[in-house]
């Protein structure tokens, strides 16, 4: 176990409740803007027939782990140009790296969004044999993980700060999901079923924007359809500084990276045995 992690229980964040509040976009900029020295294996490369379906692909080799990322932005903005610094950090980790556009809102709503995610996912699928990891921060969690929950191919999934259980408040989100009704429609966790790849949760206790309880609340699901799972709570973390370990210049002494690397190791030997459907004790886990 690395030290600089503390793990919060489940318990002590019942007491927050679900919401998706409005992004920073300061520290998403800032992101952005990181030096990048990976380049492009495809640039631009059409997954669909939109003009927003559309991925780059990073490191492709045909013996590393394929790592499909799907950004954040509240499903309103973001450019996959802006994210190359998180392929940077996992190509230096030894994974090829898909960073994918999907459809926004106000040109597209719920559940379009998921149905891009799942299309990429499949076109990736196609496109090499190699161990494929659907993996998203924010908005893009969700889409990678009800994208996964819905039947679209991966091995493993992985969700940073993803609202997978948020109830639409704002008038902009109540119009992006107005389709969903019941309102369990447009909650990852009514989806997860028996078929989910193993999956790694991460989160920062101090989120103000997804609350750590959507987290708390997929995981439950999981453990119901004894989905081998693992949740990682970081002290002190919020909405974007969860993604401040894939910048440059170590701006962060967070174990986050280590820790999906560590995740993608243990299980990419066995993801698609069905063993790695069996339940695993886990004695870091949160209870």
């Amino acid at each position: 176990m690395v030290t600089a992690i503390a793990y919060v229980t489940r318990t002590a964040l019942l007491a927050l409740s679900l919401g998706l509040a409005t992004a920073c976009t300061d520290a998403a900029l800032w992101l952005a803007n990181q030096p990048v020295s990976v380049e492009k294996s495809r640039d631009d490369v059409a997954y669909g027939p939109e003009s927003r379906q559309r991925l780059d692909w990073y490191g492709e080799a045909e013996d590393r782990p394929l790592i499909a990322f799907f950004y954040g932005g509240g499903w309103t903005f973001g450019d996959k140009s802006d994210y190359a610094f998180v392929a940077d950090t996992l190509v230096k980790r030894g994974y090829q790296v898909a960073v994918i556009d999907y459809r926004l809102s106000p040109e597209v709503a719920f559940p379009v969004f998921v149905e891009d995610s799942k299309l990429a996912l499949h076109w990736l699928r196609k496109q090499t044999d190699v161990p494929l990891i659907a993996m998203g921060h924010s908005a893009g969690a969700y889409n990678a993980l009800m994208a996964v929950a819905q039947g679209a191919p991966a091995d493993l999934a992985i969700g940073l700060a993803g609202p997978y259980a948020f109830i639409p408040k704002e008038e902009k989100y109540k119009r992006i999901f107005a389709s969903a009704d019941p309102i369990a429609e447009m909650h990852v966790g009514t989806y997860v079923t028996h078929n989910m790849p193993t999956t790694l949760l991460l989160h920062g206790t101090d989120d103000t924007t997804v609350m750590p309880l959507n987290t708390t609340k997929l995981a439950d699901a999981l453990d119901s359809n004894t989905i081998p799972n693992r949740v990682i709570f970081y002290p002190d973390t919020g909405h974007y500084g969860i993604m401040r370990p894939f910048a440059a210049f170590g701006l962060s002494d967070s174990p986050l990276v280590d820790d999906i690397d560590q995740f993608i190791q243990t299980h990419v030997g066995d993801a698609r045995d069905a063993a790695a459907h069996i339940p695993r004790p886990d004695p870091a886990r949160p209870q």
